[in-house]
Order: C-alpha cells, then structure tokens, then sequence
C-alpha cells in the first residue's frame, strides 16, 4: 500500500475530490471480513481503494490503478463529464474535519473498474453496494461468510458464533423469567383488578355533589331530601339506600385510600349514583319529589338489577 500512495502522491492523475459536507453519508462495509469504505457526496460514491487491496494480497493494484486502460478511462470520463481528470482520484494522509479519512480515494465508476480487475465476485458486491447507497443513501451492513478453507478465520467465525448464541440463549431465558414472574404478579393481582374494575373505576357514576349541581341544591340539602323521602339513610357516615331503592341498580359504592398527616393510610367508603340513579332524582325535583308519580313515570327504567 506504500508504493500504491506514493504512486499515486508521483502521478498527474492524482488530485482531491470536492469535500464533503456535514451531512454526507459515510459507511464501512465487510468483504470476507476486511473493511471497505464508501462515502455518498454530491450524487456519487466516494470509494476508497485503498481497502481494495486487503481483500487481495496476490493482486498488484497499484499495477492496475497506474494501467493504460484505466488511465484512458479517466481521461476519457472527464472530457465527457467536462471535468478535469484531477477530480476523479485523491490521496489523502491523516483525517480531516471535512470528513475525508486517510487513503487512496476514488469516483465510484472508477472504483467499480479497478473492483473488475480484482475479482468478478468483488466486483459485484462493489456494484450492489454501490447502487443501495445512490438510490436510498444507506447499504446493508450484511457479513460476509468466512473463508472456511482458512482454519484460522473459521475457527474465529465459529468461536464468534458460540458467543453469540449463549449471549442469546441468556436472553431468552432472562425474558422468560419476566415473564413468569409478570404472570406471577397478574395473577395475585387479579382480585385487585376485579376490585377496581367493578367498584373504583365506573366512569358513569356521580356523586351527590355533581347531580345536586344539575339541580340548582346544596349536596347536604340533596341528601337530606332523599332522607325524608325515606329513600336513603346514613350509617358509620355513608349513605345507603333503604329497600326496594338498593335493588334498583341506581347506586355503587367506592372506596377512597387516602394517607393521613402521620403517613397512615387509610380508607373510606362512599355512594355514587349511576346514570338510572341520577335519572330518578332529577325527575323527583322535576315532579316536586313526588315518589309515586316518578316511579310510575318511569316505571321501566327501575326494573330491579340483575
């Protein structure tokens, strides 16, 4: 790669590629486990040759990059590009704050050109990698199998596998222990559950509060109202419905959990009125709390809950 650089560093053809900006793509791609860079800037492909030459150790490539024909290619390129020759090949030492990375840089259909002198199989993966970048700026990162005529490089591949199957196999087993323990809780829970759902968590239900507001009452008058009727009465400080009111369906109780001053937690029992409930007050109010009338009015909405 030495004499390559300084083939190139000696060489007309050589020159730096218009750089590339902030947002310019650059990936780095596996072939037979060595590194091959490719950066996307200004509608082409930055290709580095440089990472060619890993990959194919019996192969001179600064023999085929210095050639006649590649040379008549770049010289033709440019003249139907009208574009100077010096815009199709860099050298670059060090990295750079553009983004330019260290080695011998070149136009992608220069690249592809040098990739076919290497090997037809190389080739190919240059075109496919190449072609994902210029149409949707990214490629797939897929690895390339290992060179199993290696023992070296297999046994690595194989030693890589077993990692990461236990690395997997930890994982399955670490989910399937949430899991059971997930289940575990769901299933101790579920009275809990039940519990909430079927007593807390009725988003029809209304106070006493909210309905006497619809009303135009106090909640202390609403309830002392319905006490006198002989619909309700008060026990241990909730109100409960007398019979044959309870059986109705007009009515839920909820649980409040609070926490007191000294950090106790407590809990207190209160009646809510469910939307039938909250239908045979207001129709009380509107018939001068005449119970008899209203329950003929809407005898069919008091049948007895199931």
């Amino acid at each position: 790669m030495r004499q390559l650089n300084e083939n190139y560093s000696n060489s007309n053809s050589v020159a730096v590629l218009g750089t590339a900006s902030p947002s310019d793509m650059g990936q780095i791609f596996s072939y037979n486990g060595n590194s091959v860079r490719m950066r996307k800037m200004n509608g082409y492909i930055l290709v580095c040759l440089t990472d060619f030459a890993k990959p194919f150790p019996d192969k001179n490539l600064s023999h085929i990059v210095n050639s006649k024909e590649l040379s008549d290619y770049v010289a033709r390129m440019s003249e139907i590009q009208n574009c100077s020759s010096l815009d199709l090949l860099q050298v670059t030492k060090g990295n750079h704050s553009d983004g330019r990375e260290q080695g011998t840089w070149a136009h992608h259909r220069v690249a592809i050109r040098v990739a076919q002198k290497l090997s037809t199989d190389f080739a190919i993966w240059v075109d496919d990698k190449i072609e994902e970048l210029l149409t949707t700026g990214s490629a797939s990162l897929q690895p390339q199998l290992p060179n199993f005529n290696n023992p070296a490089e297999a046994a690595r591949a194989w030693a890589d596998q077993y990692e990461k199957n236990q690395a997997l196999a930890l994982e399955v087993q670490q989910q399937q222990e949430t899991i059971e323990l997930q289940q575990k809780e769901l299933t101790q829970s579920a009275p809990k559950v039940s519990y909430y759902d079927n007593h807390l968590l009725s988003v029809n239900a209304m106070t006493t509060t909210q309905i006497s507001k619809e009303i135009g009452m106090s909640a202390e008058k609403l309830n002392n109202k319905l006490k006198e009727l002989g619909i309700q009465f008060k026990q241990s400080g909730q109100w409960l419905l007398k019979s044959p009111y309870d059986k109705w369906g007009m009515h839920e109780t909820r649980t409040n959990i609070f926490t007191s001053e000294r950090g106790n937690t407590h809990t207190n029992t209160y009646t809510v009125w469910t939307q039938k409930g909250r239908r045979f007050i207001i129709a009380l109010y509107e018939n001068d709390w005449d119970v008899k009338k209203v329950i003929k009015q809407i005898k069919g909405e008091l049948e007895p809950a199931a």
